[in-house]
């Protein structure tokens, strides 16, 4: 479903004049205060007066509404209908949607760094605002049918367009307009990611920047403005890593940042992280734009030094300040810290390694990723039956390559299911047993897809990347704009045509396997230079050699998901 983006100038921040007249002398029925009995607090009628037939007569106690809102933010799991007093007019598909959203998105898809910001900020605007409501119906409707491999969203679907439309119609003068128009970015970015079309949530975040940037001069709202530039900065970041160049063009210029001698929590220190990564792209990217094509590669290399060296600076400042917080910590294995310890490991391979061969010296710390990305999804997501598995990779089939792996730039591919069918490895003795399948996860925190898929594409030994394959092929998640399944697709392209081109460098018969990363000579390396979403489920991928010494060959491929 396509989107529309938000670009009106949005007016004021979340007001506190959220209450009703008619609700500012509500409380618990007299009735079912005398009988003992539990009031949902429904609003003129509670649901049991309403079946029995008796009118609801109310003492003179705090607001309803006040008493919805606590119960709102401190919901509980487990209740059976916990938002009727908050929602009295939801049908019953709409409280079923609201009832998974509050006890399974929630906790699941913001992740632990900003849990704060749905759990605190979001859900309460829901009961004031119904496009709110709608979207978080919509998302929750969503997400339980992506848990359970269902493809019926046509409800879900609905109660996005009246969200769109209400959000449309949104008096950009009235109280709360900057906070309701924040709310629905971060909510449409993720109706929009979990359906599949990542161009569309981007749009929305960059919708989001552009609001952000609108309302500084209006103070702070509602939603503390700190968190959504750091979720945005964040879905910013993983299209730029997937090769979003359009993206760039249309981000604000990143501002310099100071680092904590240490941090208090994995979640501060993964959001500096995300902080930083942000800034080092923008940088990187702002860099790589200037040179013109008559620049030699050393020239290039010595006007990206400067950037390098500053980057290479704060990431040592952030690495040591969550080293000294790892430090203090009695659960050095706890799932948050593995996450934190595969980032720390990944930036030193990313920041240590400014020539493509450097790669080939951490294959000792692209076995370490992986070996606590396995540890990380074994603790945290559950197995499927084996009925619900899915089919092995192509790598994992063993069968001989097509005629597009061939070196790079002698073919063209397009990497379809029927593509797939045809791909072939034979690289027997290398490949482990395949990883028993695990259920869906989806979440827009950061997770361990970019980093198996860095080991897949960049370390090129044999075992473990092939071991980092596995993992990808297994996890089923998306995290953000990264999907494991549609990410295990690119890098294994990456792995056969790699491994082909330097079966042919070396003289090698096709069944012959490679036992080391020395066997990959730099001009059998590629890259993903470039990857365009489109407005469905469908993108190009762009290849090309990374030997920048020889004639740069490019080929483009369409993927589809």
């Amino acid at each position: 479903m396509s989107s529309r983006c938000l670009e009106a100038t949005w007016m004021l921040p979340y007001g506190q004049d959220l209450a009703s007249p008619a609700l500012e002398t509500g409380a618990v029925p007299a009735r079912i205060r005398k009988r003992r009995v539990k009031c949902d607090e429904g609003y003129p009628r509670c649901q049991r007066c309403r079946v029995s037939g008796h009118e609801c007569q109310f003492d003179n106690h705090p607001s309803i509404e006040q008493a919805a809102l606590g119960a709102f933010i401190n919901y509980t799991p487990g209740l059976s209908q916990p938002q009727l007093a908050t929602h009295p007019d939801a049908d019953r598909q709409e409280l079923h949607a609201l009832t998974f959203f509050h006890e399974r998105s929630v906790p699941e898809i913001p992740g632990q760094t900003y849990s704060e910001l749905w759990a605190g900020y979001l859900l309460p605007m829901a009961q004031q605002e119904p496009a709110i409501r709608h979207a978080m119906v919509a998302l929750g409707k969503l997400h339980e049918g992506y848990l359970n491999s269902s493809l019926d969203n046509e409800y879900a679907l609905r109660q996005y367009g009246k969200a769109i439309s209400l959000i449309t119609r949104l008096d950009t003068s009235g109280p709360g307009a900057f906070d309701i128009a924040l709310a629905s970015c971060v909510l449409f970015a993720a109706i929009e990611t979990i359906t599949g079309h990542p161009k569309s949530s981007v749009m929305h975040v960059l919708s989001g920047m552009k609001i952000l940037r609108q309302g500084r001069c209006h103070g702070d709202g509602f939603i503390p403005r700190d968190q959504l530039a750091g979720l945005f900065d964040r879905t910013v970041c993983q299209a730029l890593e997937i090769g979003d160049v359009e993206t760039l063009s249309q981000t604000p210029s990143p501002q310099g940042f100071p680092i904590p001698d240490t941090f208090n929590s994995t979640r501060e220190a993964i959001r500096f992280l995300e902080a930083f990564q942000y800034f080092t792209l923008r940088l990187f990217q702002d860099a790589a734009m200037i040179p013109d094509s008559t620049m030699s590669v050393e020239e290039k290399m010595a006007l990206l030094a400067p950037t390098l060296k500053k980057s290479q600076a704060l990431a040592g400042e952030w690495m040591a300040a969550c080293e000294r917080f790892l430090a203090s910590e009695t659960t050095k294995d706890h799932p948050a810290h593995l996450i934190l310890k595969i980032m720390m490991e990944a930036t030193y391979i990313q920041l240590n390694a400014p020539r493509e061969c450097d790669f080939d010296q951490f294959t000792g710390r692209f076995k370490q990723i992986t070996d606590w990305a396995e540890m990380y999804l074994h603790r945290t997501t559950t197995k499927r039956s084996t009925a619900e598995r899915p089919q092995m990779s192509d790598a994992d089939k063993q069968t001989s390559p097509p005629s597009s792996t061939s070196p790079v730039g002698t073919s063209s591919a397009s990497t379809t299911p029927s593509d797939k069918e045809k791909t072939v490895h034979r690289d027997r003795k290398l490949l482990p047993k395949p990883e028993a399948a695990m259920s869906p996860t989806f979440t827009m925190a950061s997770g361990v897809v970019p980093h198996l898929y860095m080991v897949t594409a960049r370390c090129r030994d044999p075992v473990v990347r092939r071991q980092g394959l596995r993992l990808l092929r297994a996890s089923n998640r998306r995290e953000g704009l990264w999907d494991s399944q549609l990410t295990a697709r690119v890098a294994e392209r990456v792995m056969l045509i790699e491994e082909q081109n330097a079966r042919c460098i070396l003289g090698l018969e096709d069944d012959e396997p490679l036992t080391n990363c020395f066997q990959i000579p730099l001009r059998a390396r590629i890259t993903v230079t470039g990857t365009q979403f489109g407005q469905n489920r469908e993108g190009t991928v762009t290849y090309a050699s990374r030997d920048t010494s020889a004639p740069e060959i490019q080929m483009t491929e369409k993927i589809y998901w």
